[in-house]
């Protein structure tokens, strides 16, 4: 099933090594479906690949999960590690399997239409300098909705310390997910809640004008997962061998006064995999107009291999990681700034205090207790 999305999230869907859902400042434009890979060999957790179609216009943009594909990873020293379907487009090893210092994989993989692909080898580097994080009050940002708004909030902003190793070059990424407790689990326009299919009411034929919304209590405990719109690299070629200080990693708004729990990982990157994060990064913030030429998806180092002129988008990486958890305790800060999750105060719905839907589990949503809530 395609999900449809604003042009400027389409980008999103690009990266989903990392996950992001806040959206991007700019998107690619192309007319062709474009395959799109992401996945990483880590020595801390098993393989997990993502494939999507992914196309882009000037107003939308649409994924679609590519299932039914056989697909596995093969080791130069011979092990083949097969990646069963585990979602939609979702492809995992077996969860205890861990990436060996030193090995190196590269991801082959068949769709269901016969076109084979394959990565170029990556080596799995081990981390050698993982990064201390430290946090500072923020008065004022400037945040944006899902609702279109835009909204001044105070934040704590996370900074990394690191010392970087002087005998190597080393190349780094972050992936950062903030955790927070959502108390609203559903919002229908110009419709009511219906029990029976768990879901909004169909839309009226005639909706009024403006929309009516009515948000929906969680059933329970339910936790949104934020990720970041900044692709957050690094490399030492200016600093090689020196301390790494304040190097800005997240900003983490006030949408509570009470707090929040933030989750980091922080890769070792090849400098294939930096060039292309890289390359992303530029495009991304590079500002424009829509009299400006679109920027190029950027490809990867996968590619058909019947077809080598066929575009192929995202990456398959290696490397050593590190995965820190911090509670960022919002309570001591004076007169902060605060904006819900939803942008703005609660419409309650008819019944608001009795009907109630369920938290239910994805990529931005979980009913489960994050490791390290506080």
């Amino acid at each position: 099933m395609y999900q449809k999305l604003t042009r400027a999230a389409a980008l999103v869907a690009m990266l989903l090594l990392v996950q992001c859902v806040d959206p991007y400042s700019r998107s690619f434009e192309y007319e062709d479906t474009l395959l799109t890979v992401e996945g990483f060999v880590t020595d801390d957790g098993p393989i997990r690949i993502i494939l999507q179609n992914t196309r882009s216009t000037k107003s939308t943009s649409f994924l679609q999960a590519v299932g039914g594909a056989k697909i596995e990873v093969r080791a130069k020293q011979g092990l083949v590690i097969p990646l069963r379907e585990t979602a939609a487009g979702v492809y995992e090893s077996a969860p205890d399997f861990r990436g060996k210092a030193g090995e190196t994989y590269s991801l082959h993989f068949e769709l269901l239409n016969g076109r084979v692909y394959e990565s170029t080898a990556e080596t799995l580097v081990p981390l050698r300098s993982r990064s201390s994080y430290s946090t500072r009050f923020n008065p004022r940002i400037s945040v944006s909705f899902q609702n279109f708004s835009q909204q001044t909030m105070s934040s704590l902003d996370i900074y990394a310390k690191f010392n970087d190793p002087a005998d190597e070059e080393n190349y780094y990424l972050w992936q950062t997910r903030l955790f927070e407790q959502q108390p609203i689990c559903l919002t229908c326009t110009n419709v009511e809640y219906n029990p029976r299919i768990q879901d909004c009411n169909p839309p009226p034929p005639n909706p009024p004008q403006p929309s009516v919304f009515y948000d929906y209590q969680c059933d329970g405990d339910c936790w949104e997962i934020l990720s970041d719109e900044r692709i957050n690299i690094f490399s030492d070629v200016l600093i090689n061998g020196k301390d790494v200080q304040d190097l800005l990693i997240r900003q983490a708004p006030f949408y509570n006064g009470r707090g929040a729990l933030l989750e980091l990982t922080q890769y070792n990157l090849s400098v294939g995999a930096y060039r292309y994060f890289e390359r992303l990064r530029q495009q991304v913030e590079t500002s424009g107009t829509f009299v400006d030429t679109p920027p190029a998806p950027p490809i990867g180092n996968i590619r058909n291999i019947n077809d080598p002129g066929e575009l192929v988008t995202g990456f398959f990486g290696a490397g050593g990681i590190d995965v820190q958890r911090i509670w960022l305790d919002r309570r001591s800060y004076p007169s902060p700034f605060i904006v819900p999750l939803l942008g703005r105060g609660v419409l309650e719905a008819p019944r608001f205090d009795f009907v109630k839907v369920p938290c239910r589990a994805s990529s931005t949503r979980t009913p489960n207790k994050p490791i390290g809530w506080q």
